[in-house]
């Protein structure tokens, strides 16, 4: 008689990243460029057009200034020490 051989298939783990593994770190990594884009997008710039609400003026007198008056920018620093 002859013999019989039978292979047997060997059940188990395959080598690499699984798909779970692989959604897990796609996942991740979308959340992780959510978060930043979100920490470092551009926030809206505020521009006075004409001082509106008298941010140039100190009390009752003007601010203290420096540069041309007739420049195409101004800024506005506003400080509190409290």
């Amino acid at each position: 008689m002859s013999k019989v051989q039978r292979k047997v298939a060997r059940r188990g783990r395959r080598q690499g990243l699984s798909t779970e593994a692989i959604i897990m770190i796609l996942g991740g990594a979308i959340i992780v460029a959510v978060v930043l884009a979100v920490i470092f997008w551009p926030k809206p710039q505020v521009v006075v057009m004409g001082d509106p609400q008298g941010l140039a003026m100190c009390g009752n007198v003007p601010c203290p200034t420096k540069g041309d008056p007739k420049a195409p920018v101004v800024l506005v620093e506003i400080s509190s020490f409290a």
